[in-house]
């Protein structure tokens, strides 16, 4: 299994979740269920480039990783 590969299936979770055409309970659902097959398309990987973490400021982490 190409941990690439999963990368971008899980990606394309987040786009689907964050354009609001699923609930955050369905990646739960979908991790739980086991079954590729009902989660929809792999992202393409052009222009698809991870540069770094953002995490919310009541984190109280490094400014540096902070939204």
């Amino acid at each position: 299994m190409c941990i690439i590969c999963r990368l971008f299936d899980f990606f394309f979770l987040l786009l689907e979740v964050g354009a609001g055409t699923q609930p955050e309970s369905w990646i739960a659902q979908l991790l739980a269920g086991r079954d590729r097959t009902l989660a929809g398309p792999t992202a393409p990987p052009q222009g698809l480039v991870f540069l770094r973490p953002l995490y919310p400021p009541q984190w109280a982490l490094p400014a540096e990783v902070t939204l």
